[in-house]
């Protein structure tokens, strides 16, 4: 089902997952069944099915609790997250993305992503200035472990933002590094 939703096959990854939902259930492992909501999740996310997406997610979230998954745990918790900002939710999404930001055991590379989910979200809220503290807190982390893609994000939500705030030759600015950056790593988005 996994791989079904990679190359865009929903509706056979949706079949999938309904012959393998009693085999999770029944199989008593804890991380299966988290996961199996996990890939779930990203299937109702691709169909638009927001509210379910996160409901899904939130079960994985709550089976990783349960474990002490606490990584893996606060990944769901940015899933659902995600699946309230793309229902266009901000604030829901943004007292998700803050719980899931507040996990110590979150991965760098995922606490990157969700901080920049995060930041777009503070943004649509009009809260700018938390937003770019927060940018600020994980943009050299990005940058140092190599993640051009985020760092690029991060540069292009801090443009919008000076734009926002009339600062013309800092919005410009920041639009060419992270420019720079895009076309020196292929970030054809």
């Amino acid at each position: 089902a996994s791989i079904a939703v990679t190359s865009g096959r929903y509706d056979d990854a949706e079949g999938l997952l309904k012959r393998a939902a009693p085999h999770a259930a029944s199989s008593g492992d804890v991380h299966c069944l988290a996961a199996y909501h996990v890939v779930l999740g990203n299937v109702l996310l691709k169909l638009r099915r927001f509210d379910h997406a996160a409901a899904s997610y939130q079960v994985a979230a709550g089976l990783y609790e349960l474990v002490s998954d606490r990584a893996r745990q606060a990944g769901a918790g940015g899933d659902v997250a995600r699946a309230h900002m793309l229902a266009g939710r901000p604030r829901m999404a943004s007292q998700a993305y803050a719980a899931a930001i507040g996990s110590n055991d979150l991965a760098r590379n995922a606490r990157v992503t969700i901080a920049a989910n995060y930041a777009i979200c503070l943004v649509w809220l009009g809260e700018w200035g938390k937003a770019l503290t927060l940018l600020e807190d994980v943009g050299m982390q990005a940058s140092s472990i190599g993640l051009h893609g985020d760092v690029s994000r991060m540069l292009t939500i801090q443009a919008l933002i000076a734009l926002r705030l009339s600062d013309l030759d800092k919005a410009s600015s920041l639009a060419c590094r992270w420019l720079e950056i895009a076309r020196a790593n292929a970030l054809v988005r």
